[in-house]
Order: C-alpha cells, then structure tokens, then sequence
C-alpha cells in the first residue's frame, strides 16, 4: 500500500492491498477500511495500518503485543515473521475495520476474537504444511508420478476439455502456463527444461502437446 492508494471518506479511508503478508484475512485488489484511533487504546489482536520504520510505507499486520516499550506485529500469513520494530502510536495510521472484496463487505475482527483468529489460521497452516510434505513424500517413495504418467486418461477427454497452454512474458523468457479448466495445472519455466505438473493431473496429459507447446512458444 502507499500513500497514493488512499481514498478518504470522512473520518475514515480507504486503501487498496496489493501484498500477501495477511492472507488469507486479506488478498491483493482487497480494499481495507481503516479507523483512526483517537482516544481509543490500540489492542492486542487489532489488525492496523501503520508507517514502516523501514522505508516509510504503509503496512497492514495484526497487533500481537502491547507493552509499554512499543507494539509488536505480525502478519496473518504462515510465511510472515514477527516484524523486526516497535512500533509508536505516532507511526499507527488506523485500525482496519471492514475488507471489501468483489463488492462484498466484511467485518475485520480485532481484540481477542482477532488474536484467536490469527493463532488458529497459523497453527492450521503449518499443520496442512506437514500434511503435504507427509504426502508428497509417500508420493515420491511410490513413485507415483511415473505409474500416473504411463496412464492415457487424456484420449477420453473432449477436445474441448483437455490441457491447453497459456504463455506468459516474463522478464527471464516466456514462461507457459498448463490450465485445465479455469485452474493451472502445470508449469515451465524460462530456460527449464522439465514441465512442473501436479501429480493427479499427469493421466489427463499428452506428451506429445507438452513437448509441441515447448517448441513452438518456448524460445519466443
């Protein structure tokens, strides 16, 4: 967020997310409604917006400590770390309130149902992690990539239905994009020289077109 994405409506604003620290509370093309606190004490679990120590931009995470030496904030995101700064009541634009996405507007719960909510998102993302590694290893110990890949699922389909390739410029080359409906698939990066596809979907694939795909956008 910087300062040029500020909409004010009266005593309050409005600004566009475009980061990932706070998913999946907040997305990018969110718009946040921000509080200012006035006399109001700023709250252990309240998500704010605030002035970076580092660099001055403006940043949306969750309070997670308050004393008297400063605030601590953390985003909602598993990948988000404490923030390394103490925060002032001077460097706190506001508290987020509201989250409009696609038209549709919720409330931001903050204080202890907040806190609560932050704890539980995070404790559930690391456990789904170590289920995916779990499986992805037993995946890789069976070797079941290889027996998918040997099953010609992909002949039954609709011509309609079947993968189709999607390049993207990217700044290291052209990167094409395997979709399989409205989802991605698949994978290949500039100057690699495998595709990356998701296991399940490997039965639903023609080599052949991979490799065709790779030919005719993969050096543009």
């Amino acid at each position: 967020m910087t300062e040029s994405d500020e909409l004010v409506n009266g005593s309050c604003k409005q600004l566009f997310y475009y980061k990932r620290s706070m998913t999946p509370t907040f997305a990018p093309g969110d718009v946040l409604t921000i509080v200012p606190y006035a006399q109001r004490s700023v709250r252990r679990g309240d998500v704010i917006v605030f002035s970076s120590p580092q660099g001055g931009d403006l940043i949306s995470h969750r309070v997670i400590e308050v004393s008297n030496e400063g605030i601590v904030t953390c985003g909602d995101s598993i990948m988000s770390g404490v923030d390394p700064w103490m925060l002032r009541p001077e460097d706190i634009v506001g508290c987020v309130t509201a989250v409009e996405r696609k038209g549709r507007e919720r409330q931001v719960w903050g204080g202890s149902v907040g806190l609560a909510y932050h704890r539980i998102r995070r404790r559930h993302a690391r456990l789904d992690r170590v289920r995916r590694r779990i499986m992805y290893g037993l995946i890789r110990a069976i070797d079941l990539g290889r027996w998918l890949s040997g099953v010609r699922l992909w002949a039954l389909l609709p011509a309609r239905s079947r993968p189709r390739v999607l390049a993207v410029r990217r700044p290291r080359g052209q990167e094409l994009l395997l979709l399989m409906g409205r989802g991605i698939i698949g994978r290949h990066v500039p100057g690699g020289h495998l595709w990356s596809i998701r296991y399940v979907y490997l039965p639903f694939v023609d080599k052949a077109f991979l490799r065709r795909a790779v030919e005719e956008f993969g050096e543009r």
